[in-house]
């Protein structure tokens, strides 16, 4: 392909997790992986699926729920969820993506499955048929318990997926929530994920913390005009997770390419004119360039006419020029007539029909005497 140019080489950063992944959203390409694939714990992370999994059951975000009675453990993020309550299911996924509620897991996963048990059966089959193959739920809430892991894979690809729901990509973009209480004033909750409320490029994402997980990220950006998701898992504190979620995303920006294709007035294709001897030029009509990120392959499809019938105006859009990053079709150009062509009056007509008797003749002349000379040749007269 023409026109690429190479992003300049970058070291990559250090940084302090224990796993770790950059995708580039567009093609779905990882651009940068530590420990990837390494099955660890996800802490509040799950919360992710946990919402995917409410939101395709197909519930009505209005309907209001009961709150059952809940097992809140000490060390358990909530928030203030009484039995009896009722709140709609879309202010308990605020609550859930927000403010990271456990109670508000809980409370959905009873409100959707039944039970909790039935539910993170529900998220598992989620996981198979996603392909997420290194991860595994043993709850809604993400606390650490046997048999309940995800990798910086994984994660991020889930979080792809739910960032194209317009409704998760919402609630994780959310400031602030607001929660109702049963005997007291809402309680107003800031979004755990501080990166986001810091940095405008940061679009969502999700927080996680347990003794067993560390501290996690999942967080959605467009840095420097690049759409990414970087996962951080298993650092050492809040201040050294954002910060190396921002050493990544600055990374992963500095391995773009530029792409570009040929320049306006560039030679695409011809086509044939009646009457005339001579070809027409049809030529690009402007240039198309796109960063893309390493090992991206960024295909043309042409779609032109074979034959072009005046008249014909200069810069006519005879045709376009399609093009696809990694298969996902991303823009197109115009394809136009380098020149005029008018309508052929009957001398030109005429001159044209002249020259082919003249041309198809002269071939045939050719032909014959080229046989005439060959030893091997039989000869046939003509009469």
């Amino acid at each position: 392909m023409p026109g690429v140019a190479l992003a300049a080489d970058e070291e990559a950063p250090q940084i302090q997790a224990t796993s770790a992944a950059v995708m580039d959203v567009p093609t779905g390409r990882f651009v940068y992986e530590l420990n990837a694939d390494k099955r660890v714990p996800m802490a509040s992370t799950t919360k992710v699926m946990t919402a995917r999994v409410v939101l395709e059951s197909g519930i009505d975000l209005q309907e209001q729920v009961t709150v059952p009675q809940l097992e809140i453990r000490w060390d358990e993020m909530d928030v203030g969820l009484k039995p009896g309550q009722r709140l709609s299911v879309d202010l308990l996924l605020e609550a859930l993506l927000v403010a990271s509620g456990g109670d508000a897991a809980k409370t959905l996963a009873a409100e959707v499955a039944g039970s909790e048990q039935a539910f993170v059966e529900l998220m598992n089959q989620e996981a198979e048929e996603l392909g997420l193959d290194d991860t595994h739920y043993a709850n809604s809430h993400g606390l650490d318990a046997g048999g309940h892991y995800t990798t910086a894979r994984d994660l991020t690809e889930l979080t792809r997926v739910e960032m194209e729901d317009e409704r998760f990509a919402a609630y994780v973009a959310t400031r602030q929530v607001s929660v109702p209480q049963q005997d007291a004033p809402a309680l107003k909750v800031d979004n755990t994920n501080k990166l986001m409320l810091r940095n405008n490029w940061v679009t969502g994402g999700k927080t996680g913390y347990t003794s067993g997980a560390g501290y996690c990220l999942v967080a959605s950006g467009t840095y420097d005009g690049h759409e990414m998701i970087v996962t951080v898992l298993g650092a050492p504190d809040p201040e050294t997770r954002n910060r190396d979620v921002v050493k990544l995303f600055k990374y992963g920006a500095s391995l773009y390419q530029t792409w570009k294709s040929p320049a306006a007035g560039a030679l695409v294709a011809t086509a044939t004119v009646p009457y005339s001897r001579l070809s027409l030029d049809i030529v690009q009509s402007k240039r198309f360039s796109v960063s893309i990120p390493p090992g991206a392959e960024v295909r043309e499809e042409i779609d032109t006419p074979r034959t072009v019938s005046p008249p014909v105006a200069r810069n006519e859009t005879l045709g376009r020029v399609s093009y696809a990053v990694d298969g996902d079709p991303t823009d197109e150009r115009a394809l136009v007539a380098d020149r005029e062509i008018p309508v052929a009056d009957w001398r030109s007509r005429l001159r044209y029909r002249l020259w082919r008797i003249w041309d198809t003749g002269r071939d045939a002349l050719a032909d014959a005497f080229l046989r005439a000379a060959d030893p091997r040749a039989v000869f046939t007269p003509a009469f």
